[in-house]
């Protein structure tokens, strides 16, 4: 996922969930970018979701 602001770009990704609850985000900020991606969480909610209960 990607997000963006006027300092800075924020990349990241998640791990396929392992079980019920762990997994792993990857992180990169660049250019002084000091968020944390919170615009992105309803999409990896939702993917993870997805993942957990087989519903397409």
């Amino acid at each position: 996922m990607y997000d963006q602001d006027g300092t800075g770009e924020f990349v990241h990704f998640y791990t396929a969930t392992l079980g019920r609850r762990l997994f792993f985000e990857i992180v990169q900020r660049l250019s002084g970018y000091d968020g944390y991606g919170a615009a992105n969480t309803p999409v990896r909610m939702a993917a993870q979701y997805r993942q957990l209960t087989g519903f397409a």
